[in-house]
């Protein structure tokens, strides 16, 4: 006999639109959350359980999960989810299936009849969950592994960040000047420290420079477009590569295609981490990705470059994209020490070898002058070479030309990361107590997507978070799931606030956010947006700040 169900375990994100006013000068960033997915689930084959994958989680009514099967499913199937309370009352629910061995349901009111027959609708309930497929059932779940079904006032207890977590404060204007370079059309990223306890922000000047970097001080923030303080310049380290941003091991000009894509300073240990990579990677080389410059003593020392040492497993178009801190006491427990994040994933040009969604690795802080590493997979999705039922899932507010043989259209409510979409420099790992969350900030096309005259062509992009649970990156860690089967808690698409004409169908490129900081002194996390103000004649960033609320 086949099996098609399961032990449920995991959750979501949330269905429906969040309430949000539109951007603009003096408003609060306008919010819609989609609902992706949610459960790795233990599932029940033939030859018995497999290896549980996570621990049970609350979900709530709306909210969407995911389910794994033991075999198979057709694609014309008939999948139905039905939801079980201990008394034996039950609901069925019509499920979509996403992949071979893979199916989506929402969780609908409904359910509130099975909840109040064992303790009341008002309470979090475990339920039991199972399949039927063409009619044929499959086991029930085991309860301690199916999921906790909970009204809104019971999910007091969560821990996992969501968009609805920060207030926006407002916004500052970068420099428009620095090392002797325009800051317009700078994407080196964003990077923040205290000094005697001032807060500083990192940045680069304009991609031709090679992206110098500066310091700016922080002016406050204004919701008012018109208002917005402009940080003043601090510092112009500017060259602080020191010839080793560099491709291969051949010193390379500052002022070429390398171009340097993430900025991150760690406190810990006084270093300024940079990534970078060569704007048209023809030739498919696994290049150094990384570098650093060490502040701890009196001069700036620059260290490096790395990259990876297992070939296109882990490509250099992978990693490439910046780094980020992972709390100590969570590499620890699940990374054996392994401290240090890097990748982000896509996209870039010849992005066949890439993550086809958002990425990260874990590693050891490196020493020495340079070398190889070699990392851990946390997250990551197959390349583009071929169509993957994993590639990242996405909204479905897009269709990709057959000619285009490297992107999928959606099926039913299942969007597939299509070329174009794009992290850059732009993702972070926040650990508050009782408040936690790895959170990549994306640009995601829409419309009609091709590959025409040389390039994509799209109706457009739009900004959107993504936010994942740590404890499932925990769970790849350890062997229990695959990197590519862990699902963010929530997608969520923001609107930032921004000055100066429309571009044309590619706005929302030349103003995607190009870097992210956290300050856990204020709980505040800083955004920076590529030409988000208008100047007197070229456009330059913005730092959109966001305050973490109170629990």
């Amino acid at each position: 006999m086949k099996w098609f169900v399961v032990s449920v375990a995991v959750v979501v994100a949330a269905a429906g639109a969040a309430a949000g006013a539109a951007a603009g000068p003096g408003t609060a960033a306008d919010v819609q959350e989609l609902a992706p997915s949610g459960i790795h689930p233990r599932s029940r084959t033939a030859n018995g359980p497999e290896v549980a994958s996570v621990r049970p989680r609350r979900v709530e009514i709306g909210e969407r999960v995911i389910i794994k099967a033991g075999s198979r499913i057709g694609r014309k199937a008939d999948v139905r989810v039905v939801f079980s309370n201990r008394t034996g009352k039950h609901v069925r629910a019509q499920a979509v299936r996403e992949a071979a061995k893979r199916v989506s349901v929402w969780i609908p009111k409904r359910v509130r009849r099975v909840m109040r027959s064992v303790g009341g609708e008002r309470k979090a309930t475990r339920l039991k969950v199972r399949l039927v497929v063409n009619g044929q059932r499959g086991d029930w779940s085991k309860r301690a592994r199916s999921p906790v079904i909970a009204p809104r006032s019971a999910q007091s207890g969560r821990t996992v960040l969501r968009r609805s977590d920060f207030a926006y404060l407002g916004a500052f204007r970068m420099p428009t000047q620095a090392c002797g370079w325009p800051t317009a059309y700078a994407s080196a990223g964003l990077a923040l420290r205290r000094v005697n306890g001032q807060l500083r922000f990192f940045s680069g000047t304009h991609v031709y420079s090679g992206g110098l970097i500066f310091e700016a001080g922080f002016p406050g923030v204004s919701k008012d477009a018109g208002s917005w303080p402009v940080a003043p310049v601090v510092a112009e380290p500017c060259d602080v590569y020191q010839g080793r941003k560099r491709l291969g091991n051949a010193a390379e000009p500052l002022e070429g295609d390398n171009w340097t894509h993430g900025l991150f300073f760690d406190s810990r240990t006084s270093r300024l981490y940079w990534s970078f990579g060569h704007v048209y990677n023809a030739d498919v080389s696994n290049d150094h990705v990384f570098g650093y410059s060490d502040y701890s003593g009196g001069t700036i020392s620059a260290r490096g470059p790395w990259r990876t040492n297992d070939g296109n497993s882990t490509h250099a178009q992978r990693v490439r994209g910046g780094t980020l801190a992972i709390p100590k006491t969570f590499a620890d427990r699940h990374l054996g020490g392994r401290d240090l994040g890097v990748g982000f994933g896509g996209y870039y040009s010849i992005i066949g070898e890439g993550s086809m969604g958002p990425t990260l690795y874990a590693i050891n802080a490196p020493s020495g002058n340079g070398g190889v590493f070699k990392p851990l997979p946390l997250l990551v999705h197959p390349a583009a070479v071929e169509r993957s039922d994993d590639w990242a899932v996405r909204p479905t507010n897009y269709w990709v030309e057959p000619s285009l043989y490297w992107g999928r259209s959606p099926e039913g409510r299942r969007g597939f990361w299509a070329p174009g979409d794009s992290i850059e420099g732009a993702a972070i790992w926040i650990n508050e107590p009782g408040r936690k969350g790895v959170i990549f900030f994306a640009e995601l096309n829409f419309g009609r997507i091709a590959y025409e005259n040389g390039g994509i062509q799209t109706g457009g992009y739009e900004p959107y978070w993504y936010v994942y649970d740590p404890s499932d990156l925990a769970d790849v860690a350890r062997g229990r799931d695959k990197p590519w089967d862990v699902r963010p808690v929530q997608i969520a698409k923001v609107t930032y606030p921004a000055t100066g004409a429309a571009q044309g169908a590619d706005t929302g490129a030349v103003r995607r956010i190009t870097g992210a900081a956290y300050d856990s002194q204020t709980r505040t996390l800083y955004l920076q947006q590529l030409n988000g103000y208008q100047g007197d004649w070229d456009q330059y960033p913005v730092v959109h700040a966001f305050r973490m609320r109170s629990n």
